[in-house]
């Protein structure tokens, strides 16, 4: 665990340091004149993410197949994605090749961080901890097909009143 937390804090040193070099070339940030203090607040406050985020998004990136799986995963931009990458390069942890795949050369990560369980672990899991046992449920079509109803008629309806205020004189 010792190690978790070291990681973490050449993380946010890292994060700091590439935030406050990275921030000068945001769109309107010369015209505010913001002072280092401030930009470091700023981070402090808004930017810096918590252990448990970090130990996800660690996560994330070396049990994934492809390195780019992060992005879609956890709803983030490329750039959130190219901080942690460079990261672990730098503190020799990973290595992406060329397509992507991600080898983990420090194998602590693994023993320290669990794998993602898949469906049926998971079920199992519960199942031997309530000792009952869960229904697989089979999603029906008719849900969807409600939602696909409401969302049409709610588009017919924007359409509708579109149609009307562009008749109007």
């Amino acid at each position: 665990m010792e190690f978790l937390r070291n990681l973490y804090r050449n993380f946010l040193v890292f994060d700091e340091n590439y935030f406050l070099g990275d921030v000068k070339g945001w769109l309107g940030v010369k015209e505010l004149k913001l002072t280092k203090e401030i930009l470091e607040q700023f981070h402090e406050n808004y930017q810096k993410n918590s252990f448990a985020l970090f130990l996800k998004y660690i996560k994330d990136i070396v049990y994934s197949k492809n390195v780019f799986d992060f992005i879609p995963k956890n709803s983030l931009g490329d750039w959130d994605l190219w901080y942690y990458l460079k990261f672990l390069e730098k503190e020799k942890i990973i290595k992406i090749k060329r397509n992507g795949k991600v080898f983990v050369l420090k194998k602590e990560v693994l023993n320290l961080i669990p794998r993602p369980l898949s469906e049926e672990e998971i079920r199992d899991e519960i199942e031997k901890k309530l000792k009952t046992r869960v229904r697989k449920m089979n999603l029906q079509a008719g849900y969807l097909k409600d939602f696909l109803i409401l969302k049409l008629r709610q588009n017919l309806t924007n359409f509708r009143f579109l149609r009307v205020r562009l008749s109007l004189p």
